[in-house]
């Protein structure tokens, strides 16, 4: 038994979204690292 190549035009799950930062993306990284986790949400 010979199993088929998949094929590359197979595409799985949505697109990824594009995400624009604005000024240095250094200072953005640091900036959103300096914020933390956020809580987690009441139930």
């Amino acid at each position: 038994m010979t199993k088929k190549p998949k094929s590359s035009t197979a595409k799985r799950g949505p697109k990824p979204e594009t995400l624009k930062i604005e000024g240095d993306w250094k200072d953005a990284v640091a900036k959103a690292l300096a914020k933390g986790k956020p809580s987690k949400p009441k139930e």
